[in-house]
């Protein structure tokens, strides 16, 4: 879903994102990968992992250095014979999910994994709103 700029602050293309991502050194706060770069994300033993090309790989949930291997050895975890690329763009997350708390210590730069693993349950409580207030207007018609 695309964002929408209109519900930010009217710097944060311009100031606020660009601070962040320097302060966070181009890297998800969470999980430490790199911004613009592909990686394979999957699991290594028990491990969640992202790898970069290099074979250089991560722990997913705390971006300490795991180890050095090639590229095969990280395999998705839904499909154990297939390899999925991502791209990593980093976005800006409000940590306590209100666009207009714009403290830096409220943002953080995520990746997509990280930024949707934060929001889940604010996503999945939005959500269910939606359908309820769907079968309140079906119960009037």
């Amino acid at each position: 879903m695309p964002c929408d700029y209109k519900k930010y602050h009217p710097e944060w293309k311009t100031r606020i994102r660009p601070d962040i991502l320097e302060r966070d050194n181009y890297c998800c706060k969470f999980c430490g990968v790199p911004n613009k770069i592909w990686i394979c994300r999957g699991t290594w033993g028990d491990t969640p992992v992202w790898q970069n090309d290099d074979g250089q790989m991560f722990n997913a949930i705390n971006g300490e250095y795991v180890g050095s291997a090639y590229v095969g050895d990280v395999w998705h975890s839904d499909n154990p014979k297939k390899q999925i690329l991502t791209k990593v763009v980093l976005t800006i997350s409000h940590l306590d999910h209100d666009k207009t708390n714009n403290n830096y210590d409220n943002l953080a730069a995520l990746c997509q994994k990280c930024h949707l693993g934060i929001d889940l349950k604010h996503h999945m409580a939005n959500a269910r709103e939606t359908r309820t207030k769907k079968k309140e207007l079906q119960k009037l018609f």
